[in-house]
């Protein structure tokens, strides 16, 4: 320790708060915490383990610190110190990273700098952090998936148009804190990377077969972006984490959802290949559970989902129909009812809700009456559990 620093030993009793000021050293075995705000710790216990209490998808080495009580908000540095040998399970020095626990989640703390010299990992870029336990782990597993959604699909190009995204039309947080979705995350953007389109839910769920994936695991859904070419990306331009998750098998499913188009998931779970989870759902009609009751062919060798659920209810139906007929004429919108997704309502969403719906183009509208149109059967329809 400097010379010019002075450690302090002391015994806190239990039920005690203690309060740890900014700029302080608080230094209990081989792990220390330097706070920038004033840090507080309420009948609190600090425990070492060599065994993990909250299980996470990543590899982790066999040390734990395990607060009794899930701390309040902590910002500033963290380090941990680690030994060679059986404690890293393995785990190269050049991947180690700190990895946080709240009492439900882990979170993987990127810009962590490993000292092999010294055995020591430290992150200085902790903020409004709650600590139930904390390890040092590898780089997490990725989920790298990929989609083409129908109504952005290009088939001269084959690829899909960021043309609402190019007319700023995307809104820069996530739009999926309303009904049907109700999802209460808080992602967003300053500005979009390029060769974004749209945000996408994405949901990750496990069962032995794909008809028992009913459960949404921990950690999901998030908020996605999905690029022109498919794939499916996190605000940070990144493959998507499973930090989030319990130990996981490799029955994983991956569910899509979009504001206009029917939701779909993967017809069989997931297989790890090295660190990651990686399916495309762009090379067969097989690819979606249920097939083409709720997915479709796009050009000869391209799959992608079904466009046209203005409605948001996972059909297309005259409902969605209704709501075209309401927005029609509007334009510069981010509207679900934008079937062909240019900015603007017009005959040409309608000419795709037709196709979709099963009546193919606009003259058997004319010759049928509503009650009609409403008897026909769903040609497209969600077949995620």
């Amino acid at each position: 320790m400097p010379h010019n620093l002075k450690a302090q030993i002391f015994t806190v009793t239990s039920g005690t708060e203690m309060s740890i000021m900014p700029g302080t050293i608080f230094f209990a075995d081989s792990l220390s915490i330097i706070p920038t705000d004033k840090f507080t710790l309420t009948g609190t216990a600090l425990f070492r383990n060599s065994a993990i209490s909250n299980p996470t998808a990543t590899n982790t080495i066999a040390k734990f610190y395990h607060f009794s009580v899930t701390t309040s908000p902590f910002s500033g540095e963290l380090s941990m110190r680690y030994s060679n040998g059986s404690q890293l399970n393995g785990i190269s020095e050049g991947n180690l990273n700190v990895f946080a626990n709240d009492g439900s989640l882990w979170q993987y703390l990127s810009e962590t700098k490993v000292d092999s010299a010294i055995k020591m990992a430290t992150n200085t870029h902790l903020s409004l952090l709650s600590l139930n336990e904390i390890t040092l782990g590898s780089y997490p597993q990725h989920l790298n998936v990929s989609v083409y959604l129908e109504g952005f699909y290009n088939t001269v190009t084959g690829t899909m148009n960021s043309i609402i995204n190019y007319l700023s039309l995307v809104p820069k947080s996530q739009p999926y804190n309303v009904a049907p979705w109700y999802y209460s995350g808080t992602e967003t953007v300053s500005s979009f990377p390029e060769g974004v389109i749209d945000w996408v839910l994405v949901e990750l769920r496990q069962a032995a077969f794909p008809s028992g994936a009913i459960t949404t695991l921990p950690g999901w859904p998030r908020a996605c972006m999905v690029k022109s070419d498919g794939s499916i990306v996190d605000v940070n331009n990144k493959s998507l984490d499973l930090l989030c998750n319990p130990s996981q098998a490799d029955q994983l499913y991956v569910v899509i959802r979009h504001r206009n188009h029917v939701a779909i998931m993967s017809s069989t779970g997931l297989t790890i290949s090295g660190n990651n989870y990686v399916y495309n759902f762009k090379d067969a009609i097989t690819k979606a559970y249920g097939g083409s009751a709720g997915y479709r062919q796009l050009s000869n060798t391209v799959f992608g989902m079904v466009g046209a659920d203005a409605d948001s209810d996972g059909s297309i139906s005259v409902l969605d129909f209704s709501k075209w007929a309401t927005d029609f004429g509007k334009t510069n919108g981010y509207l679900n009812s934008d079937v062909d997704e240019d900015g603007q309502i017009s005959v040409l969403d309608f000419s795709k809700w037709a196709t979709n719906f099963g009546i193919g183009n606009i003259s058997p509208l004319k010759s049928q009456n509503i009650n009609e149109i409403e008897n026909l059967k769903v040609k497209y329809k969600s077949q995620v559990p």
